[in-house]
């Protein structure tokens, strides 16, 4: 997975609400994938159900408008179709930025 971590950074300046990733598939054979574990409500998110084998897919999570306005560290998991249903955590960060410094996020799971 590419980046390890997925970062959504608020600043004055610059409001967003969206980051990506990339997840390969470096088995020979194709994948499907599954969201088995997510905090509710805080994001949505935009993954295919399946990779191809030695291809990349690109996922986006959307931070949900009542959360934009706080610092957290959250994740998800996905299980693949694997013989091992093996599973992969994805963290979820989000950095409030003010006045050049950024507020801590509580150091919470999902």
């Amino acid at each position: 997975m590419n980046p390890a971590i997925v970062t959504v950074n608020q600043t004055d300046d610059n409001r967003t609400n969206e980051a990506s990733f990339t997840i390969t598939n470096v088995s020979d054979t194709p994948l499907e994938l599954a969201v088995v574990s997510q905090p509710p409500g805080y994001f949505t998110l935009n993954v295919p159900d399946k990779i191809e084998s030695g291809k990349s897919a690109d996922c986006r999570v959307k931070i949900n408008a009542q959360y934009l306005s706080e610092s957290f560290q959250k994740s998800l998991t996905f299980e693949f179709s694997d013989i091992s249903k093996t599973r992969f955590t994805v963290p979820i960060v989000q950095k409030i930025i003010k006045g050049g410094k950024t507020a801590q996020a509580p150091a919470s799971g999902h």
